[in-house]
């Protein structure tokens, strides 16, 4: 066998999950890792053991021998840490979001153009059992052309959204927020609306659609100013007409949760929203007293025994297995640059409306770009 793909990753937080599952590929290896905050760089070093070059500068990881990133930082810099890595020559595996400004999304396409080399955007959500299901359904015609659909996705992230080494652990969150030496994470400031390609990159991908077109509104801050707004919800037309009406709350205190709404012309498909536990199929014309229960979970049932004990129900071996393909066998990314801006630039165009109180945004095809 050649010799291993060797990897970089950037950001050992979220980062270190997805290099556990390259470190268990058997065409794979991360030989480099770097975060900025010391703190992180022991545990790292214990979960992907001693041959493993831990850094705290990124720009030193890139001097290090790899054939791929993994960019796993702050939100706001997944854009610039991937265009570093393509302009020295390596592959790219992105976390969500691809970028958080148009502009640089535009240089992040044009870096892929310019280098050639393959950049992968690791959308966890494309890859659950569930949402493969509801795909099979929607093509098999059994639910008729999906004309609307619904997303959304609620996660209290406050807590994350400022930080203080120097408390215990379990300080409660307004004695953390009114702490002298507390500092505002990335999080603080990032639109809710900026964070929705776990739910609508699914729906684009059932939908084999893209966004054209958004309407956005805010809500005020609920953590107190200067943090991004408690809660966003957006309208989007797409390519094929149909719209699609987005929510993201990441600062008012209910249980985290996805859910999804299909409608088609011949019946809809729901997915569990609160305390619900079961998934719901109508489809006109097959005798269905109302909804059915569907026993579908995020449990990706396609993949190799290993790949259920990944992350994200089992998301995270897929995402590194398909990348290692890609490279290895030069064969294009399952969710490549475009489609990455299919799924992101439609958040950064909320923003814009938003700002001009719900105003209609177009929404540009990186494709297009010259």
């Amino acid at each position: 066998m050649e010799k291993p793909l060797r990897v970089g990753v950037v950001g050992l937080g979220r980062g270190l999950g997805l290099a556990k599952q390259f470190h268990a590929l058997p065409d794979a290896r991360v030989v480099a890792g770097c975060d900025q905050n010391p703190k992180r760089l022991p545990r790292a070093a214990e979960a992907l053991g001693p041959d493993v070059k831990l850094l705290d500068s990124y720009e030193d990881m890139l001097k290090c021998d790899l054939d791929a990133v993994l960019v796993a930082s702050g939100g706001p810099d997944h854009g610039a840490h991937g265009i570093m890595a393509l302009e020295s020559g390596r592959h790219v595996l992105s976390e969500v979001p691809a970028e958080v400004s148009l502009d640089q999304a535009h240089k992040l396409v044009a870096a892929v153009r310019k280098t050639g080399l393959k950049y992968m955007f690791a959308e966890n959500t494309c890859y659950w059992g569930y949402v493969r299901e509801y795909q099979r359904q929607v093509q098999a015609g059994r639910i008729g052309e999906v004309l609307y659909a619904e997303c959304e996705y609620v996660h209290d992230t406050r807590t994350l959204a400022v930080s203080n080494p120097g408390l215990p652990p379990g300080t409660p969150f307004e004695e953390v927020l009114r702490h002298p030496d507390t500092r505002k994470t990335w999080r603080a400031t990032l639109h809710p609306v900026n964070y929705l390609t776990h739910d609508l990159g699914p729906v684009l991908e059932i939908l084999d659609d893209r966004c054209v077109s958004v309407v956005c509104m805010s809500t005020p801050p609920a953590i107190g100013e200067g943090f991004a707004p408690a809660a966003e919800a957006a309208l989007f037309k797409t390519a094929k007409g149909r719209v699609i009406k987005f929510l993201m709350a990441k600062a008012l205190p209910r249980p985290a949760h996805h859910w999804f709404v299909l409608m088609g012309t011949r019946g809809s498909i729901e997915s569990p929203r609160g305390p619900a536990s079961k998934h719901l199929l109508y489809a006109e014309g097959e005798n269905m007293d109302g909804w059915s229960e569907m026993s579908w979970t995020s449990r990706n049932l396609q993949g190799p025994r290993q790949a259920l004990a990944s992350g994200h129900g089992g998301a995270d071996w897929f995402i590194t297995r398909e990348f290692t393909d890609c490279i290895l066998k030069d064969t294009p990314p399952p969710i490549d640059v475009y489609r990455a801006m299919d799924y992101t630039v439609p958040g950064i165009c909320a923003v814009q409306s938003a700002a001009q109180g719900g105003a209609p945004v177009e929404i540009p095809d990186l494709r297009e770009q010259s």
